[in-house]
């Protein structure tokens, strides 16, 4: 007779690993590195509000949570990726449109800076000037486009188990 130790099926193995791609990669470790630069700016910012230090009077809602919330909140998306967590790709895809989209509206629709001068009499004129800002938009614009779009690639989306229904 034999034992019921050798009658029951070996147990199922590992395939072989999936093929993980560098941009991917690359992606989640500048994610996690640019994010971990942020993280002492974050908590030193944490630190003035739990005081309410006088440089925090004029914080608002949305610069709180862009300072001292977005950088943890990114840094575990990073890393998320990085490991090719499906909900990881959904929060860095959500992380760059944004981006795009701010970058889009800085550089179409945001008002024109104005350049004050003063007249001899004391009189001021406001004259609109070319925004410097806008020229790093356009680096910065196609830059996320092209991590947006290697992140909506087929390979990125199986590398994070996400199939083409579920992405959109």
């Amino acid at each position: 007779m034999i034992s019921p130790i050798i009658q029951s099926n070996p147990p199922n193995l590992p395939k072989t690993p999936r093929r993980r791609s560098f941009l991917v990669t690359a992606l989640a470790w500048t994610i996690i590195v640019l994010s971990g630069l942020m993280l002492p700016i974050s908590g030193l910012t944490l630190m003035m509000f739990m005081v309410k230090s006088y440089g925090t009077a004029s914080g608002t809602l949305t610069g709180f949570l862009g300072i001292v919330v977005l950088p943890p909140v990114v840094l575990a998306a990073g890393i998320g990726l990085l490991c090719r967590r499906t909900w990881a790709w959904y929060a860095v895809l959500l992380l760059l449109s944004g981006l795009v989209a701010y970058n889009a509206w800085a550089l179409l629709l945001a008002p024109p800076e104005m350049t004050i001068t003063t007249t001899a009499n004391g009189v001021q004129t406001f004259t609109p000037t070319e925004s410097r800002s806008k020229f790093y938009n356009v680096p910065f614009l196609s830059v996320c486009s092209v991590m947006l779009l290697t992140l909506l690639s087929r390979a990125a989306r199986a590398e994070c188990g996400i199939s083409r229904t579920q992405a959109l």
